[in-house]
This record gives structure tokens, sequence and C-alpha cells, in this order.
């Protein structure tokens, strides 16, 4: 376990986050909570949580990436901090680095992220998600510290269960290639080709 971690985990306390208790609470989540209550944004507790846990290799330098999408990018009150530091863990895992790469796993994976997101809060908008708290109080840091731990929840379980495959400690298989129109028609073709065969 990470030694910062280790040590603050103890102190978290989890009555008010979603209902998880400390056990069920997957390390990232606790770990991202921790860096959270010490003063990184949501979106940069949640990259460096994921960076460390699930060793994605980014340096320390790439952390800074996540600062403008704080405050709902930049106290904007547009994408929630969580949602798009986790889409760009989900990124990290399953991007990809050339056009002839398929998007389709990382499409599937990041609207998963948004539909179980939305469905607890109704919203990943940082405004709406904010609008009764007033910004910067402690009822603002509470609130956000929810959202916190279900986006890290939601992130690794789309990692462990949809992902797993593709995770540096465990997989770590390429990105598919993306499908030509020519070998989907051939696919297409034979598809059609078998099913009225049966029918003779």
């Amino acid at each position: 376990m990470n030694p910062l971690l280790e040590k603050n985990v103890n102190a978290l306390s989890n009555k008010d986050l979603s209902g998880l208790e400390e056990k069920e609470m997957p390390e990232v989540a606790a770990l991202a909570v921790v860096y959270y209550r010490d003063g990184l944004y949501c979106s940069e507790a949640l990259l460096r949580a994921f960076n460390e846990v699930y060793e994605l290799g980014l340096p320390e330098n790439a952390y800074k990436m996540a600062t403008g999408f704080g405050s709902g990018m930049a106290e904007s009150g547009c994408a929630c901090g969580t949602i798009t530091s986790c889409v760009m863990v989900l990124g990290m895992v399953v991007g990809r680095t050339h056009k002839g790469e398929s998007e389709i796993l990382v499409y599937d994976a990041v609207k998963k992220l948004q539909d179980l997101f939305k469905k607890e809060y109704k919203s990943a908008c940082c405004r709406v998600l904010t609008k009764t708290v007033t910004w910067g109080s402690k009822e603002h840091t509470c609130l956000c510290e929810k959202y916190v731990v279900l986006a890290a929840c939601i992130t690794d379980q789309i990692l462990k269960e949809d992902l797993h495959d593709y995770l540096p400690k465990t997989g770590n298989r390429k990105t598919p290639k993306k499908i030509s129109i020519l070998s989907l028609k051939r696919r297409l073709r034979g598809t059609f080709n078998r099913d009225t065969s049966r029918t003779k």
C-alpha cells in the first residue's frame, strides 16, 4: 500500500462518502481522497492516485495537465474535474496514438463513466453539482469529496472489469486497429451469406 495512504487512511471519515465503508472503498479512491484533503484539486488528486495505484507511467511533470480541469475547467463551472480526470485515466489505458487505432474502447469506457456518475448525481456539470453550496466553503469541499470517491470507484470498476487486459500491470494489450470499410463489408457479407445458407 502507498505509504501516504497507509498513514492517512485511518483518518478518513467515510460515513459521508456515498455510503461506502472504508473496507469497501478501493485503494485508489481512498488515496484520491487523501490527496484531495491535502489540497490538490479533484482532477489532480484523481490523476495522481490512479497513476500511482495502477502504475500508468506518468512522470511527475505530467500531473500539471490536470490542473486546468479543476473547479469545472478553471472555475468556468463546466465538466466536473473528477470526470475529466478519469477520462484522462481511461485514455491512458485504452486511448489511441495513431489514426489507424480504434477509439471504441475508450469511448465505451468514458460513456459508461458518465452514465453511471449521472445516474447517481443527475449531472456531470460542475455548476449543477455544486449549486447548493457556497463555493470554497466546508460544505463545498465535503460535497466534492463525494464526487471524487464516486468517480474513482466507477473508474476503478471499469478498469478492473472491462479493461483489465489493457492495464500495464496485468495485460498491456495494444489498442485494436480500426476496421476498414472494406473489411466491414466483407464481414457483413460473410454474416449475410452464412445466415442465408441456414435458411436453405
